[in-house]
C-alpha cells in the first residue's frame, strides 16, 4: 500500500512496478514523510578467475542491505577479455542496490590486479560492475580483494566483459 517492500523480494516486473524509485525498500515513511535509513549492498564474496587474452570469472557473494534488514546469495558468471592471469580471492563488495534482489541480471565488469612476488603470490586487487535492475535503475558497484595468484609475464592483471548475477534472497 505504501509502496515499500520490506521482503526485499519484489522485483519492478512484479506486482507493484509503481514502487521503482519511489519508496524503496531501504526506505520508510514516517509521519508521511519518506526518510532514508540505508543505501545500498554489502557483501563478502569469493572470487576466482582465469584467462589468456580470453577469460573467465567466477563470483559468490552473501550480500545484506537495510542493515541487515535483507540478506542474499549473489552467484556471477562472466567472460571477457583478460591479460594472462589465475587467481582465488576474497573481498568486499559495495554496491548502490537497495536490496540483494536489484543485483539479478546482466552487467558490464573490469577488474585488475597486482601480484606481491615475482610471478606468483599474494594478490591485491579490484573489480567494478554496471548494469539495469528490472525497474531500468542502474546499478554501481565495487569490490577490493586480496588472494593468490599468479600473472605472467607482467606482475599485474587486467580483464573486462560481460556478466550474468543470479540472486537467492534468504530474507
Amino acid at each position: 500500500m505504501n509502496n515499500s517492500d520490506p521482503t526485499g523480494m519484489i522485483t519492478c516486473g512484479g506486482w507493484i512496478p509503481i514502487g521503482c524509485g519511489v519508496v524503496t525498500d531501504a526506505q520508510h515513511q514516517v509521519s508521511g514523510q519518506v526518510k532514508q535509513v540505508v543505501n545500498g549492498t554489502f557483501g563478502i564474496c569469493l572470487s576466482g578467475g582465469i584467462g589468456f587474452g580470453l577469460g573467465g570469472t567466477g563470483q559468490v557473494c552473501f550480500v545484506e542491505s537495510g542493515l541487515g534488514r535483507h540478506l542474499g546469495v549473489t552467484e556471477t558468471a562472466g567472460v571477457g577479455g583478460q591479460s594472462p592471469a589465475a587467481g582465488l580471492s576474497v573481498g568486499i563488495e559495495e554496491s548502490n542496490a537497495t536490496a540483494p534482489g536489484q543485483l539479478r541480471g546482466a552487467f558490464g565488469y573490469g577488474n585488475g590486479s597486482v601480484v606481491i612476488g615475482p610471478d606468483a603470490g599474494i594478490t591485491a586487487g579490484g573489480s567494478g560492475f554496471i548494469g539495469n535492475d528490472a525497474c531500468n535503475n542502474t546499478i554501481v558497484g565495487g569490490e577490493a580483494n586480496l588472494g593468490i595468484g599468479a600473472k605472467f609475464p607482467i606482475p599485474f592483471s587486467f580483464g573486462g566483459g560481460g556478466s550474468y548475477t543470479w540472486v537467492q534472497t534468504l530474507w
